[in-house]
């Protein structure tokens, strides 16, 4: 009989769950015990690139181009955005249900490009809370929740 998989586990298979197609949301990081298996859990992962502080739509636009083909943690909630953020992450996560092809992020005159690398994002909200917002359905389509 198998047991019951706690939400530390799901957080210690972070590691082994990361995939460009299987982008990770991190849901409820205000609790402090998802926040404290979080914590742990990143120190397993090799190197990552943390963005903390959003400072402007380019400003997110420029460092997933720069990190392109890295792994990207965001733990600035961009479920809390407005939706020129949330169009950026979602050509960083999404691909094509039927080809798998990825999608570009794009971001107004700025020079499209494909992203390569691996991203885990930080929300408050739950999986329930993305789950009921039409405008984040590609979201809960594409990510894996944890």
């Amino acid at each position: 009989m198998k047991g019951k998989i706690t939400k530390e586990d799901k957080f210690n298979s972070i590691p082994n769950l990361l995939d460009r197609r299987n982008p990770i949301v991190i849901t409820e990081i205000s609790n402090p015990a998802n926040l404290s298996y979080f914590q742990n859990a990143i120190k397993k992962l090799r190197q990552y690139f943390l963005l903390e502080m959003i400072e402007s739509p380019l400003h997110l636009f420029n460092f997933i181009k720069e990190h392109q083909n890295d792994l990207i943690i965001i733990v600035d909630d961009i479920f809390a955005r407005r939706k020129n953020y949330l169009d950026i992450v979602q050509g960083a996560v999404c691909s094509s249900p039927d080809s798998g092809e990825l999608w570009s992020v794009n971001y107004l005159d700025e020079k499209p490009f494909v992203f390569k690398g691996e991203l885990i994002l930080c929300t408050i909200k739950t999986k329930e809370e993305i789950n009921a917002n039409k405008k984040l359905s590609y979201f809960a389509r594409d990510c894996h929740f944890i």
